[in-house]
């Protein structure tokens, strides 16, 4: 899965911590703890069409619109 940011200073900024085949980074490891190496969490589709995908701030990403299906 990839998330892109898209707006402010991020705007187009992927994010890549999440999903379970991929190591959870940084920013994962701030919003889940854990290590930076440990693998990354899987996110629902609920959570993105909703918003509910924490930031390392503390905050949410903003819901997505869903593009194909």
């Amino acid at each position: 899965m990839v998330i892109v940011q898209s707006s402010g200073s991020s705007k187009g900024n992927v994010i890549t911590s999440y999903g379970p085949d991929g190591p959870r980074g940084n920013s994962g490891a701030a919003i889940f703890g854990g290590s930076p190496n440990d693998p990354g969490k899987a996110i629902s589709h609920d959570a993105i069409i909703n918003g509910n995908i924490p930031t390392p701030k503390g905050d949410s990403l903003p819901p997505s619109e869903q593009i194909y299906p």
